[in-house]
């Protein structure tokens, strides 16, 4: 069939003037049904699908506000003039049509669709009411239309309360936004079960990249790795976590001469290591001085507070401990009020803790081994910095002796402080060694060679009992942490050497000149750092 070469507005039937389709029903609903009961007349019992398809409303029917350059219409135009003959008033037409959708609306929801609403009997739609005088008007011109197509009582009054035709009238007046289609707000999934390894599984990670360089002479991949993590320790993450996972921990990739990416650990991480393992060799060779891990957590456990159970308090844990077991009387156990360690520990606290706990306890010259957190490191020779200001620079370098120009500015003068720098000094370091003792940091993402890992896993597994009074609670973990006896300590200790033994082995690789043309050589990272090479 084709569509009709006229208007279909009543008694109008005019085809000399440019005719336009009823918007989509499938995309814009609410639109076209207000062209439907605006124009009203014999459309109002036709399918959405047919009246799309064959009906037109001419040009003369919009107001020019809804007018185009081109003779079109836009996106938000009704027709409003010249209807009149319907029984409708231009100026009510939309009221009715808000009114008649409202209805539509409901009746799909009550009864399915709107042709069968059709088919059932005319029952009240609410409740029988008498409308107030502010909107008789639209009340009895609605009436007719509602007549035709059976949403009327039997009394002759609309199936509907005032306060429905007061709420439509209200929404008319309300701008509503420019697209059809409403507003959507894209949410993002948030996983539950955070993939995270922990300071060992990370540890094995590398050392399973230096062994495919050392032993297999392959260049690693995140597949690979992927499958070796899965087989190993049931890596329950995607590849694009392992890849975050491995660019956290200290790799990058970079292009060779034959433009391949290969992962690379960064070089001051390589020569922190290095570093750490002669000096840890040195120690057992000649010095032969006992070496002391000390290490601090924070751990969540389920307490009584009064008539309150179940609730999580958090406590600060800082001790040390060797090859003999935990040093007597350097245990540290308060509340903690943030959730990590490095939160809760400021740097004037660690060192008090050493002075106070730590140093008084230790009964001969020790290696003391520590990681690299922010509350260890406090400096004695602080360096300004880039928030630093132009006069707070100039004082440190006159105060080492460094002659520079007023003129200078505070970038040149940053520049300066760079060249000039001196080895960092730590206040641990100064307090310890006065007492005779050796400070050994361990370096960055390396945790796996600190025992007192194992020795905090241990404990939160004999931790895990439900509503322990909070008063009890410290001392129920200082009893569990007299459990972990020597014997403990020395196979977690033993289980480092292995490690580092590993590191040594595998380091080897790094001192090979195929190496260095294969991964270094290329003068460009994917990170865009390559400084760290240098």
């Amino acid at each position: 069939m084709a569509a009709e070469k006229k208007c279909c507005v009543p008694n109008c039937g005019l085809s000399n003037e440019i005719l336009h389709k009823f918007p989509n029903p499938n995309k814009d609903i609410d639109r076209f049904r207000t062209w439907i009961y605006n124009v009203g007349g014999d459309i109002l019992g036709k399918d959405n699908e047919y009246i799309f398809k064959y009906r037109r409303v001419c040009h003369l029917h919009f107001e020019s506000k809804y007018h185009t350059r081109n003779k079109t219409l836009s996106i938000n135009a009704v027709p409003t003039l010249r209807l009149s003959k319907n029984g409708i008033r231009p100026e009510d037409a939309k009221d009715t049509a808000d009114l008649l959708i409202f209805i539509d609306k409901s009746f799909d929801s009550m009864n399915g669709s709107l042709q069968k609403a059709k088919t059932c009997s005319g029952k009240e739609l609410l409740r029988n009411v008498t409308p107030n005088t502010l909107h008789k008007n639209i009340w009895t011109q609605s009436k007719n239309t509602l007549k035709s197509m059976k949403f009327v009582s039997a009394t002759g009054s609309p199936g509907i309360s005032r306060r429905s035709v007061a709420r439509i009238v209200k929404e008319r007046n309300t701008p509503q936004p420019s697209s059809s289609k409403p507003w959507r707000i894209k949410t993002r999934k948030i996983r539950c079960d955070k993939i995270i390894l922990d300071e060992y599984e990370e540890g094995l990670l590398r050392r399973k990249i230096h062994e495919f360089y050392a032993h297999k002479q392959e260049v690693p991949t995140v597949n690979k790795l992927y499958e070796i993590l899965r087989e190993e320790i049931g890596f329950q993450g995607s590849r694009e976590i392992l890849r975050k996972i491995i660019k956290n921990i200290g790799f990058k990739y970079v292009r060779s001469k034959t433009n391949r990416r290969v992962l690379v650990e960064r070089n001051d991480l390589s020569a922190s290591r290095a570093y750490y393992l002669q000096a840890i060799k040195q120690n057992e060779e000649t010095e032969k001085l006992p070496v002391i891990y000390l290490d601090e957590t924070c751990m969540e456990v389920a307490t009584i507070d009064g008539n309150n159970p179940n609730k999580k308090q958090s406590y600060l844990i800082m001790h040390a401990g060797s090859k003999s077991g935990f040093i007597h009387g350097a245990d540290l156990i308060v509340k903690a009020h943030l959730k990590f360690e490095e939160d809760n520990v400021s740097q004037e606290d660690f060192i008090l803790w050493v002075k106070q706990k730590l140093a008084p306890n230790l009964k001969e010259k020790s290696l003391i081994v520590m990681n690299n957190a922010v509350h260890h490191n406090k400096l004695i020779n602080s360096t300004p910095t880039y928030n630093s200001s132009k006069e707070e620079i100039q004082v440190w370098l006159q105060g080492n002796g460094i002659i520079v120009s007023s003129e200078l500015t505070r970038p040149q003068l940053i520049e300066i402080v760079k060249k000039n720098r001196p080895e960092p000094a730590y206040v641990v370091d100064a307090v310890l060694n006065a007492l005779g003792h050796k400070v050994l940091r361990i370096p960055p993402f390396h945790n796996d060679l600190n025992p007192m890992g194992k020795i905090w896993a241990r404990l939160k597994r004999q931790m895990m009992t439900d509503n322990i009074p909070q008063d009890e609670v410290p001392q129920l973990i200082k009893e569990k942490l007299e459990i972990n006896k020597p014997t403990h300590w020395l196979h977690y200790c033993g289980e480092v050497s292995k490690i580092e033994e590993q590191y040594r082995k595998h380091d080897v690789y790094l001192d090979d000149p195929c190496y260095i043309d294969v991964c270094f050589d290329s003068g460009s990272s994917d990170d865009d750092d390559d400084d760290d090479f240098m």
